[in-house]
């Protein structure tokens, strides 16, 4: 009888000894996963501190695109305001044309000397009655004729007057135009330049993100193990303490810590948004809760 409870005895102590060697290399397995997750932890930092630059440079490049966009449509509108001036006066001008005669001042001129000839040819001229009557009535008829375009004259002055000022408002702000003109040019470089540059950051924002995405990932996955062995662990304690002949407190008591903890890990996890503050707090608790409450 003797010999089978020592047998059995030793049975046992084996068996604890073989656990509690179990025990161990799960622990070490365990937090081996936690300190590759802490390493892709920090790693996932410096990519979201990457982002974090790029979006303040992102923000700027948009920023410069918003200022030049804004300064085009400013120039734009400019340039289309002097031509809307230029196009309204070159519309009086052609109104005014009509009612004007390039050569009124040359007609004068030349009535007036018609009228001298007249003149002229009376004073020294023999003819018949009938021809002389015929002389005057023209002379009469030319120097009444005179007398109204010279009468007119000044309001053809004014006429003239307002064809030059018209001219010059409609070379002007056509110089105008042409100027705004170059600066549009200049500033759609300029858009067109930051839009690539937008097309290029973009591209290359993309790769850091593709790349923080797949080591959250990995980060992820190294703390889905670490519970795994965490789990691993309880049991192998828990048949550790049976095997001793553990109390049943000691028992419920590693059974909560465990609960508890992936309780916590599990609502820490659940929300995707908390990446940036729950990694570091979670695997120190869980190594600090494995080391003391799961051996």
């Amino acid at each position: 009888m003797n010999d089978s409870t020592d047998k059995s005895s030793a049975d046992r102590k084996k068996q604890i000894i073989t656990s509690e060697n179990k025990h161990q290399m799960i622990l070490q397995k365990r937090n081996m996963y936690i300190e590759e997750a802490k390493k892709a932890r920090e790693e996932l930092d410096m990519l979201n501190k990457s982002k974090a630059e790029k979006l303040k440079e992102l923000d700027q490049i948009k920023m410069r695109k918003r200022e030049l966009r804004e300064d085009f449509h400013r120039h734009v509108e400019v340039r289309n305001n002097y031509r809307k001036v230029a196009f309204e006066a070159i519309e009086k001008r052609k109104a005014i044309r009509k009612q004007h005669d390039p050569n009124y001042g040359k007609s004068i001129s030349e009535l007036m000397e018609y009228i001298k000839d007249l003149e002229l040819r009376q004073q020294t001229v023999s003819m018949p009655i009938a021809e002389e009557n015929k002389l005057i009535e023209e002379l009469r008829k030319k120097t009444s004729e005179l007398k109204e375009m010279e009468k007119n004259l000044s309001e053809h002055d004014k006429i003239s007057g307002s064809l030059v000022e018209l001219n010059k408002i409609v070379d002007e702000n056509m110089k105008k135009a042409d100027e705004e003109n170059l600066i549009i040019d200049k500033l759609k470089k300029e858009l067109d330049d930051e839009e690539e540059k937008l097309v290029n950051f973009v591209n290359g924002f993309g790769s850091v993100v593709e790349v923080a995405n797949a080591k959250y990932k990995e980060y992820i996955e190294y703390v889905k193990k670490a519970k795994e062995e965490g789990k691993k662990a309880y049991e192998m304690r828990t048949r550790i303490l049976t095997l001793k002949k553990g109390n049943k407190n000691e028992l419920m008591a590693t059974k909560r810590e465990v609960e508890e903890l992936n309780k916590s890990v599990d609502k820490q996890f659940g929300n995707a948004d908390a990446i940036n503050r729950r990694a570091d707090n979670f695997l120190d608790e869980l190594k600090k809760k494995g080391k003391i409450n799961l051996r």
